[in-house]
This record gives structure tokens, C-alpha cells and sequence, in this order.
């Protein structure tokens, strides 16, 4: 408890000091997508049923299957197609990066790719990633997942803004992370226009975190469902470097990396709800 409490508190602290990071992740530092299976344009759609060559753990639950949601996400125990973000907790077992109404159906979207990694190079990469953002964990990947959203537009079809982010889960066999990486100068849009938005803003933001689906254990980012999400998952960090972010994911409640830099939203109204989403970050500290 005293824990948890100090690490709120360190993150409040930090929010007020922020001063910002000097530079957000290029595409080239996320795990690359060529030759991965591709989510054909739709709105929202979602992939086959996934059977994982390697389980994981999630919320200390083993996962041996998944689904790729078009809109910014990833589930367990069945695909999604909600398009507008609801709060968590909830009966949805979901891992979201950026859950919000992505519509890859425009010209100039691209679209949302999966696959499984096995291979030594991408795993030392995603090992390092792991281990620069928990020091001493000693963690070296086996296995990986990777779902990844490649420019993509948002409801009804537009494109004229796009959004670039990614999903990484890893494995050693016991302990599991996710990594999320976010597009320097790659996030544009936070909202489709049947979530209330217009020209991509408004209405009900993106939200990204993680739902055991219990109605108990769950972990949202500070800033999920307020303007200025893209900003706030772009250039904050949990690890020291803006727009990535890692959690270890296997226990009975998230653990994000040791908090080095968050960003204060850049606008005065986006203060007081940034400030209620750390505090909301973790309901089960309180009560």
C-alpha cells in the first residue's frame, strides 16, 4: 500500500514538473510489420481468432489465443467491435493501445497489421526495450506478439489525419510485458464522428490501457478519454524515451516501468482531468 501510494505521488510531482522529452519514437524504432498479415479496410472489423504458437500471461490468466481489433486494440475471449471507449473496468479482456474509432476505409489510411515473433534479433530489441525500462529485470523475450496500426484514418472514412502506434507483447515464459510505441509527429486524430467527434476531436477521446475483464483489475493511462490524448501518449513515456511506453502485464494487477517522465498536457483545461486520471489509474489503492 505505502508502495503504491509513494508511486502516485512521485507521478503527481512529476506531472507538475514536466518540461518535456526531446524526441518521440521515429518508425524506425518500432518492431517492423513487413510481411505480417494485414486487417483488410473496414470499420470496425476485427482479425480471425489468433491461436498463439506461445501462451502468455495476462492479469495472471494464461492466454493461448487473441484478436486484432481494428480500433485500436487487442482482446481475449472473443473480437470487438466497440468503436467508442468505455471506462474501465468492464467485462472486456482488453490490452488497448489506442482505443478509439479507426476507419482504415479512406484512400490515404493504411492499415492494421499482426504477427508473431520468434526470430533472435527482434527479441534482443524487445529484451533491451524491457530491460532499459525495468533496471535489473533480467528479462529476455522468447516469444512476441505484435499488432501495429500504420497510418490510419479515422470515422467516417476520413483521411486527412492519421495515426501511427503499436502493440508488443513479450514472453520468457513466465513474466510478460507490453510494450506501446506512438509515431513521432504520428498522432493526429483523437476521435471518429460517431463518437461525437468532428474533424477528430472531441466528443469522447481515445483511452488506452488494459481490462482484466473481472469488473476489478484494470489500468488506464492518464489522459484516456480527455483532449489531448494523442499529445499525452506521443510524448510521455513511463521509460525515459517520449512515446513508448512498458508495462509488465503478467501479475494480478499492472506494473507500469518506474516513472521517468509524463507529460503535462499542454493546454489548461486538460490539467484537472489528467490529474484525475492518475488518481484513477489504480481505484483499487483507495478502496
Amino acid at each position: 500500500m505505502i508502495k503504491k501510494t509513494f508511486l502516485i505521488s512521485m507521478a503527481l510531482i512529476l506531472v507538475l514538473a514536466w518540461a518535456g522529452l526531446a524526441s518521440a519514437v521515429p518508425l524506425g524504432g518500432f518492431i517492423g510489420w513487413s510481411g505480417d498479415t494485414a486487417i483488410p479496410a473496414n470499420d470496425d472489423g476485427y482479425s480471425d481468432q489468433i491461436n498463439l504458437t506461445t501462451s502468455f500471461w495476462f492479469f495472471d490468466q494464461e492466454k493461448t489465443s487473441l484478436w486484432v481489433n481494428n480500433n485500436g486494440n487487442i482482446t481475449f475471449g472473443g473480437p470487438m467491435s466497440t468503436y467508442t471507449p468505455f471506462a474501465f473496468p468492464s467485462s472486456a479482456q482488453i490490452v488497448a493501445a489506442y482505443f478509439a474509432d479507426v476507419d482504415t476505409r479512406g484512400s490515404g489510411s493504411g492499415l492494421a497489421y499482426y504477427g508473431e515473433r520468434t526470430d533472435t534479433g527482434t527479441l534482443t530489441t524487445i529484451s533491451n526495450q524491457v530491460n532499459t525500462a525495468f533496471s535489473g529485470a533480467g528479462f529476455t523475450a522468447s516469444y512476441a506478439f505484435v499488432a501495429s496500426w500504420d497510418h490510419v484514418g479515422y470515422f467516417g472514412s476520413h483521411d486527412d489525419m492519421l495515426n501511427t502506434f503499436q502493440i508488443v507483447l513479450a514472453t520468457d515464459g513466465g513474466n510478460s510485458y507490453a510494450i506501446f510505441n506512438y509515431l513521432d509527429e504520428g498522432m493526429s486524430w483523437e476521435t471518429g464522428d460517431a463518437s461525437g467527434g468532428s474533424g477528430g476531436f472531441g466528443g469522447t477521446p481515445a483511452a488506452a490501457g488494459f481490462d482484466a475483464g473481472d469488473g476489478t483489475n484494470y489500468y488506464t493511462i492518464p489522459g484516456s478519454f480527455n483532449p489531448g490524448i494523442a499529445n499525452v501518449l506521443e510524448d510521455g513515456s513511463n521509460t525515459g524515451v517520449a512515446g513508448r511506453w512498458v508495462f509488465l502485464i503478467s501479475e494480478e494487477e499492472i506494473e507500469p516501468a518506474p516513472i521517468s517522465s509524463v507529460p503535462l498536457p499542454g493546454a489548461v483545461w486538460l490539467f484537472g482531468p489528467g490529474l484525475m486520471g492518475l488518481f484513477g489509474l489504480r481505484r483499487r489503492i483507495f478502496g
